[in-house]
């Protein structure tokens, strides 16, 4: 399925390349598309204590979430490993084209804070990067964090830095592609 929303006037074009195989598809979704009209409000990053409405006839969670995308290959991700230095938070590893396709994967770093000052949101993406391989290709990528990653919107309505245990999560759309802990003292 391809979401065009509003391509502009070489659209057209553009989705008959990507039907055809003469591109790969590499956008990501900057939003999330509901199941069904009954489910809305969706969004990635609710805070914990929202609870969602649950149905009886059907599956919790958005037909598609924000960050998903699909492409024509598939790509590993190995030697991940993350640094702070001054606040500064970079996740690098190396990345591998699997498939027969020129091809795009998009990184995405979300954070999550296990216990807050205020209700944290269930995850935040702090940080991406698109990377195009060549079929069989590698690639050492690194995804640098702006400062704010330890900081929240605080109960005194200003952005304080938070001390306590973060979670890294890499993800590609819904898939979870690892996992760690930051912390903050």
């Amino acid at each position: 399925m391809f979401y065009g929303f509003y391509p502009g006037p070489m659209g057209g074009l553009a989705i008959a390349e990507l039907i055809y195989g003469k591109k790969s598809p590499s956008g990501r979704l900057p939003v999330s598309i509901p199941a069904s009209v009954g489910q809305i409000p969706v969004y990635y990053n609710h805070r914990k204590s929202y609870r969602a409405m649950h149905y009886c006839d059907r599956e919790d969670g958005a037909l598609y979430v924000f960050g998903e995308g699909m492409g024509y290959s598939s790509f590993t991700y190995e030697e991940i490993h993350t640094e702070v230095i001054e606040d500064e938070v970079s996740l690098t590893c190396r990345v591998k084209n699997c498939g027969e396709y020129e091809d795009a994967t998009v990184l995405q770093c979300y954070r999550s804070i296990q216990v807050s000052q205020v209700v944290p949101r269930i995850r935040e993406l702090k940080g991406f990067q698109k990377v195009w391989l060549m079929p069989g290709e590698e690639k050492k990528v690194t995804v640098k964090m702006s400062k704010d990653f330890f900081y929240i919107y605080g109960r005194n309505e200003k952005w304080e830095k938070e001390k306590g245990i973060y979670e890294l999560l890499l993800m590609e759309g819904k898939k979870l592609i690892w996992k760690g802990e930051l912390r903050c003292i």
